[in-house]
């Protein structure tokens, strides 16, 4: 593991790091850098938690991430991600926990959402999210915490499906323009 958040790292982002193929676990957050982050973090196949949170990175980052199928927690919240949400999202399987959330990010929620099956906290709050909620987060049955306020969803009604979530503790749907 390589735990570096929390301190005063500021430039980009090494492009050698990602040549730790083994490493598990890389926490960087709560730092200064800066630039982009490669599409080659998809080498470091064994990486299962990458927390890059707080860093003030603007890239395309996730259309990298497609072969990253290890991975069982992505947290990328409060930075400046300003994409679409690629449908390739739902390639990361084995993710228990899928933070976008203070970002940039713009257009719908991914259908291929609802491939995630093993995700037990989603969070895309704060974000410029639109179009409806995909029936598809409904199937998420190990849901516990689903964080989706303050997008610019279309109004729609709550679902029936909601209740198919039956291992929700924290739903946060505040701003996200139900009826």
């Amino acid at each position: 593991q390589l735990l570096l958040q929390s301190n005063q790292l500021s430039g980009s982002i090494p492009l050698n790091l990602y040549n730790l193929t083994n490493l598990e676990r890389l926490y960087i957050s709560f730092n200064q850098l800066t630039g982009n982050i490669s599409g080659d973090i998809s080498k470091m196949k064994s990486l299962q938690k990458l927390n890059l949170s707080i860093i003030n990175c603007r890239v395309t980052l996730l259309s990298g991430l497609v072969g990253w199928a290890v991975a069982d927690e992505l947290n990328l919240s409060s930075n400046q991600f300003n994409s679409f949400i690629p449908d390739s999202i739902g390639n990361l399987t084995k993710l228990t926990s899928l933070n976008l959330g203070n970002n940039l990010f713009s257009g719908s929620i991914p259908s291929t959402i609802g491939n995630l099956q093993e995700l037990r906290t989603l969070n895309l709050a704060n974000n410029n999210l639109r179009g409806i909620i995909p029936i598809e987060i409904f199937s998420l049955t190990k849901l516990e915490k689903l964080i989706l306020s303050s997008n610019q969803f279309l109004s729609q009604d709550l679902p029936d499906e909601i209740g198919n979530l039956v291992n929700l503790q924290n739903l946060d749907i505040r701003s996200c323009n139900f009826k």
